[in-house]
């Protein structure tokens, strides 16, 4: 019993599986292979399909070298983050001491009129 959508698809008949009895399937569905879809020859054809037992360990090899550049370019970003860091650290340093002195210069007993323009040495 074939049925139409009312797009003009055939429906499929639902099968449901039994539970009880084993579910063996006897045929694998294969994708049908096209070596030249629309007339034109895409790849080599006896080469594209087939594999041999070396390119599973070939696969493996270039997976294992991604996950090593992977953790080299994080480990290399990483390192110039805490190269910044560092540097931050040491202008924070320079700007802390900076004006600890002139927190310091500023509280100097002095009977000079003080200036922004000019260094007046009070001892």
């Amino acid at each position: 019993m074939k049925m139409e959508d009312d797009r003009g698809f055939i429906k499929a008949d639902l099968v449901l599986l039994d539970e009880s009895k084993p579910n063996f399937q006897t045929q694998v569905n294969l994708v049908e292979r096209n070596v030249n879809p629309d007339g034109y020859a895409l790849v080599d054809s006896d080469r594209s399909g087939k594999k041999t037992q070396f390119d599973l360990v070939e696969l493996a090899s270039n997976i294992q070298k991604a996950d090593e550049f992977t953790v080299a370019t994080a480990g290399s970003k990483l390192s110039v983050i805490v190269e910044q860091m560092k540097f931050l650290q040491q202008q924070a340093r320079k700007v802390l001491e900076e004006s600890n002195r002139n927190k310091q210069l500023h509280h100097i007993a002095c009977n000079f009129k003080k200036s922004s323009w000019k260094v007046v040495l009070c001892l």
